[in-house]
């Protein structure tokens, strides 16, 4: 199994999310709805983005990442798809999350 489609399976069905997807490398494979990225220094569309997939390849929508917060939020309100202890091992022991990289 591919890791998109485990993801998909094992963790974005879950949240209830069907319509996110590792991103394309081009222009022409962008997806319907997706942005058109700019950037002034470089085409952003050189970019291997299939490659990138679990740092920084899925597009989705703002419902879908909302979707996906609800489920790791450590909150009561609906349950996390897994441990508050082992979220809290993920976030570094801080009770939000820090990332200090970027792409264009």
């Amino acid at each position: 199994m591919t890791y998109e489609n485990y993801v998909k399976s094992n963790i974005l069905q879950q949240c209830g999310i069907s319509d996110m997807k590792i991103g394309g490398n081009t222009l022409n494979e962008r997806s319907p709805g997706e942005v058109k990225y700019y950037q002034s220094e470089y085409s952003p569309y050189i970019m291997n983005v299939t490659r990138m997939d679990s740092h920084g390849g899925w597009i989705a929508s703002a419902t879908d990442l909302a979707r996906f917060i609800v489920k790791i939020d450590r909150s009561d309100s609906k349950p996390d798809l897994i441990s508050a202890t082992l979220l809290d091992n993920l976030y570094f022991g801080y009770k939000n999350w820090y990332f200090y990289g970027s792409l264009p």
